[in-house]
């Protein structure tokens, strides 16, 4: 399945849909199981809303402040996962405020071609 012009984030929401990815289109909105799809994406800009994640790095509740906006969302059920690549791309405000990339650099508002899950992972290719 293949989702146009989609929005991507966490879901920490308790109840049904905890721990799921959110995608978010004008026609969708689906809730997928990490450890059951591969989700791949093509075309990404990393979104914060940076004063909401600092709050919650000084210890507020937690509330959606990040996601990642997508040109193209290929999912994929578990018995097809593509082999991992890129570099390790990481969000948690508790840690730090903003997306970071593997060397703990700043990553918000940047461009990714394609960016693939692994479970809850994250791993990029500029």
């Amino acid at each position: 399945m293949k989702l146009l012009e989609a929005t991507l984030r966490f879901s920490l929401k308790k109840g049904e849909t905890y721990g799921k990815w959110k995608i978010k289109n004008h026609a969708n909105v689906l809730y997928l199981d990490p450890n059951h799809y591969q989700l791949t994406m093509y075309g990404c800009k990393l979104s914060n809303k940076k004063k909401v994640a600092e709050k919650i790095h000084k210890g507020e509740y937690k509330t959606v402040c990040a996601w990642i906006e997508c040109e193209e969302i290929h999912i994929n059920p578990h018995l097809d996962y593509a082999p991992i690549v890129g570099k390790e791309l990481r969000y948690n405000p508790k840690q730090q405020p903003y997306w970071v990339n593997e060397y703990g650099n700043e990553m918000d508002d940047e461009n990714i071609h394609f960016i693939q899950t692994n479970g809850k992972q994250l791993n990029y290719i500029k």
